[in-house]
């Protein structure tokens, strides 16, 4: 395994399984990266811009003319540390098959038999280049409609998912990736029975299924009102005369018009469908779909108006319209993590998201080199498909510069998750840096092919930049949020059609140790489901006979944050569970998991997220088990109501997953017995009487508990050295610890609970390093352990000075101290002696 894993096995099978060509290292697979996004970099390096041109850079793009980029570009991509593309863009960049980098695309089709299986044909072609679909249904006739042929009347969209979804399945076989939304327009006849086809987890397996909601249909939800569903879902009825819509008959099709099918519904009947069917699977996905056109700076386009997403639901698109994925590692932005000296270094954080945009619009041009790979090899059909998709590549040069690690930044800096002055600050530093480079590139490159400034604005003058009107709410919001960015882009135009997405950075996130995308941390321990690869033996197979590997993880960062406070010894994956909680509760992480943040945090922190995001963002709100259908309700109202561009819930155990929780009644090592032989040690500390118990297990320390000696907590003569300790199960299911000792008269005194007689942090530290001692560690490394603790209050220095006291008693005499140099003559033959340190070279000894 290589080294940077750090026996992280789950991270290395998805890079060695998903990402490794031809068995290279690790270091050649950053190298292979590099390269090719240095061999296409269009950006002056070494020379001299055209003055007038240079000018009107940004500062940063101005220093930036003189770097080497290949070196840049490698120090970025290495040990996955500040930029990770997407995985499609791993797996095929400097390769030699003919496969596309793009992470989504979506397809269009159309209300007849053949262009309905000619999407099926395009979905698959996409299947095998690795990419991931959306499609839209709404242009489906409803189920009972017309038609001219032997049929009569249509059997309505269902079927046809039917259809989309086994094409997926088929393709995704074998270890190639299939993936897929279905997204279908409220206002279509048949979106009652699309809410509900994923009810039945064993139909429609291959895909993700969407809703889009629209405003009307919120107004009637809001007023308990009648609402009119029609095919063609675009049709605006307030045109038609109220007469003819109060007759329509409730959960019938009709023919109003010609071409025209209406069905009428209550709208608040269909809403708690939705919710009722989000409780039980999970399913649909909810697309706020007036907000996504309104807010995408894209869809004032009309050749790119969004008519779907991908499967994951970050990214809206226009036919044909693809879009590739890189993220930025926001823990790598915090300085000095988990210390109290921690910050956000916004100079770095600059320079990452300008450079990440700089590396996705490079990578439009190594897609467009690699689908011209595919249309060489390809012909009819197919040939078609990708020189449609090629084309609009190239007029929209839309990137999707997005980040993860989010989660981790949060708790690196020590504040919660969704901390709304850190989010501000940090996405509006994301925000700035991209639209910097992509109007740098506009200024170097000319912009994107089909960008037309009076599309975006109104009352544009070419001489006078001052107020103008955007010509959709993206616009306006981004004139008066960024008017240096503004002024600029109005000018010179930008790169890129739409610039950044927040997707779930699932494998890659795994590589890189950190949380996926813009989401908390699942759990600080869990079992991870991996899909088997051919030739694997399945740890678990689901219900519809898909295999799966499982794994124990334990998260990294969250073990990185136990070496910094505990040293890098700390054996974390040989604990118990409850083990594992003693760490969880001093930790930052420490009720920021995603079923413990409340939902309305999470609700807020993607409209947060969202305003400095120019697609959309894919983010599955954990919910406990108990979670009901009214707070679910409760839930996507305030989501609407925040102006989000979708919302997607997950109820623990509601389904099947990828990620479960670990069973913590099920320990990775012995429990501990009832009942220990106790030392006691009497001893002092900065001049005042402490008490050590030690609790030995075939004569080895096995737990330790330390504090000050106060006789009316602790009334044990010093002449008690020696004792029980024994767990004690209580009523409610925890447990305390009863110290039990003979005094000098022969009589047996017990104190009770001692976790109640010592000072809580004092009681929580002494069981985490009773987790160590448990591990059999070698007492001389933890009393190293202890010594690289770090607190910020006196009182736990003071405790930690005790703990060392203690400890050192245990060591065996003789025991050599390791980099030890003598005070007295500077030797370094130093032993440990009656838990003291002597120099045998010239007897001086040191106690304490």
């Amino acid at each position: 395994m290589e080294e940077y894993f750090k026996n992280d096995e789950l991270a290395y099978d998805a890079w060695r399984s998903k990402y490794q060509l031809n068995n290279e290292t690790l270091e050649e697979f950053f190298i292979r990266i590099a390269r090719e996004f240095d061999r296409l970099d269009n950006f002056p390096q070494c020379l001299k811009l055209d003055e007038d041109k240079f000018k009107k850079l940004s500062p940063y793009g101005q220093s930036r003319i003189k770097e080497d980029k290949y070196e840049l570009f490698l120090g970025l991509f290495k040990d996955f540390k500040y930029i990770i593309p997407g995985g499609s863009v791993l797996a095929g960049i400097g390769g030699t098959k003919p496969v596309s980098l793009s992470n989504c695309f979506v397809l269009e089709t159309d209300d007849s038999i053949e262009p309905i299986f000619d999407t099926a044909k395009a979905m698959a072609q996409i299947y095998k280049r690795r990419g991931g679909v959306g499609v839209d249904l709404s242009s489906l006739r409803p189920r009972g409609a017309g038609v001219n042929n032997a049929a009569n009347t249509t059997s309505g969209i269902v079927p046809f998912m039917e259809l989309y979804s086994q094409t997926t399945n088929t393709i995704g076989q074998e270890g190639r990736r299939g993936a897929l939304m279905l997204s279908v327009d409220i206002n279509h006849p048949d979106s009652p029975e699309f809410i509900t086809s994923k009810q039945n987890l064993t139909k429609i397996t291959g895909a993700n299924i969407s809703v889009k909601l629209n405003n009307e249909f919120k107004k009637a939800v809001e007023n308990n009102k009648d609402y009119i569903l029609r095919w063609p879902t675009n049709v605006d009825l307030s045109t038609y005369p109220d007469d003819d819509l109060t007759l329509i008959p409730y959960n019938k099709l009709i023919m109003l018009w010609e071409g025209l099918y209406v069905k009428k519904v209550k709208a608040l009947e269909v809403w708690n469908s939705i919710i009722e069917c989000a409780w039980n699977t999970a399913e649909p996905g909810i697309l706020f779909w007036d907000n996504i056109i309104d807010n995408d700076p894209a869809s004032v386009y009309p050749e790119f108006k969004a008519v779907s997403t991908n499967p994951c639901g970050e990214i809206p698109l226009s036919p044909y319209d693809s879009c590739r994925l890189i993220a930025t590692n926001l823990f790598s932005l915090v300085y000095k993590p988990f210390t109290t000296e921690a910050y956000l270094n916004l100079e770095k954080a600059y320079e990452i998201f300008y450079e990440a945009q700089i590396i996705a619009d490079i990578l439009v041009d190594l897609e467009i080199e690699y689908v011209q790979r595919i249309i060489d090899k390809t012909e009819g059909a197919e040939k078609e498909l990708w020189i449609k998709i090629k084309e609009i590549g190239q007029k929209g040069r839309r990137t999707g510069t997005g980040l993860t690690g989010l989660g981790d930044m949060f708790a690196a800096l020590d504040v919660p998750y969704g901390d709304e002055t850190t989010l501000h600050t940090i996405m509006r530093t994301k925000m700035e840096a991209e639209f910097d480079a992509s109007i740098d590139l506009a200024i170097i490159n000319d912009p994107f092919p089909a960008y037309s400034v009076s599309n975006e604005w109104d009352n544009y003058d070419e001489t006078d930049i001052g107020p103008t009107m955007g010509n959709n709410p993206f616009y306006e919001y981004f004139q008066w949020n960024f008017p240096n960015q503004f002024k600029r882009m109005i000018q010179n135009g930008r790169r890129n059609i739409s610039i950044s997405t927040i997707a779930p950075t699932g494998t890659i996130s795994l590589m890189a140790g950190v949380t996926s995308g813009g989401e908390p941390l699942y759990d600080y321990y869990y079992r991870r489901r991996r899909k088997c690869n051919p030739g694997e033996t399945p740890d678990f197979t689901d219900q519809n006979g898909i295999g799966f590997m499982e794994y124990n993880v334990i998260h990294p960062k969250f073990k990185e944050w136990a070496h910094i406070i505990a040293g890098p010894i700390v054996p974390l994956d040989n604990m118990t569970t409850g083990e594992l909680n003693i760490l969880v509760k001093q930790s930052p992480w420490y009720n920021q998991i995603a079923e413990k943040i409340d939902p309305s945090v999470r609700i807020k922190t993607q409209s947060i997220l969202q305003q400095y995001t120019t697609h959309s963002i894919s983010s599955t709100i954990n919910l406990a088990e108990s979670t009901t259908k009214e707070q679910i309700d409760f839930l996507y109202r305030e989501a609407w109501n925040s102006n989000l561009k979708g919302v997607t819930v997950y109820r623990d155990n509601c389904r099947t997953g990828i990620l479960l929780k670990s069973e913590a009644s099920k320990p990775i090592i012995e429990e501990r017995p009832t009942e220990i032989e106790c030392k006691v040690e009497h001893f002092k500390n900065e001049k005042k009487d402490w008490i050590a118990f030690v609790g030995l297990l075939n004569d080895f320390p096995y737990e330790i508990f330390t504090g000050p000696k106060d006789l009316d907590v602790f009334p044990i003569p010093s002449s008690v050295i020696s004792g029980k300790i024994i767990k004690v199960r209580q009523e409610d299911g925890t447990s305390r610890y009863d110290f039990r000792y003979v005094d000098s008269y022969g009589y047996t005194n017990t104190l009770g609970g001692l976790s109640r007689v010592f000072d809580k942090e004092h009681w929580n530290y002494g069981r985490l390093l009773s987790a160590l001692l448990r591990q059999n560690m070698e007492i001389v490394k933890l009393v190293k352990v202890v010594e690289g603790l770090i607190f910020s209050n006196k009182g736990m220095n003071t405790w930690k000075a005790g703990v060392i006291r203690a400890l050192k008693t245990f060591i065996p005499d003789g025991t050599k101290v390791h980099g030890e140099i003598c005070e007295n003559c500077g030797g370094t033959n130093v032993i440990y002696n009656n838990g003291c340190k002597e120099c045998r070279d010239c007897g001086s000894s040191k106690c304490g």
